[in-house]
């Protein structure tokens, strides 16, 4: 019987149990394909480079992701530009858990934020 990944869609035979791609649990439950993905904010980062390379990275990792610029701060005299990261809302635990990889291992800063 085939089983899906409810992260990523994929299909695999009934002797996997979890996806080897973003680690999801399998069902026999086919994900729906008509369904549009809403996003998620999952991080913010820095600087306009560094929100381009965190994007360039998840897209190299098949995560579409997408930035925009915001002000975090209450007091307007006091700037703090963030460039927040989103992705979809099916590929949210895969995106957190390679951009902590990515910082543990150097590949970004640890100047950002995690939402």
């Amino acid at each position: 019987m085939t089983m899906y990944c409810p992260i990523c869609s994929c299909e695999y035979q009934n002797s996997v149990a979890i996806c080897p791609d973003d680690g999801g649990l399998l069902s026999h439950h086919r994900p729906p394909t008509n369904v549009t993905p809403l996003t998620v904010d999952i991080y913010a980062a820095a600087g306009e480079i560094e929100a381009e390379r965190i994007v360039s990275f998840l897209r190299d990792e098949s995560i579409e992701a997408t930035r925009t610029q915001s002000q975090i701060s209450q007091f307007p005299s006091i700037s703090d530009n963030r460039f927040i990261i989103s992705v979809s809302t099916l590929s949210k635990e895969k995106a957190l858990l390679l951009l902590a990889r990515a910082r543990h291992d150097g590949i970004i800063t640890t100047s950002g934020i995690f939402l």
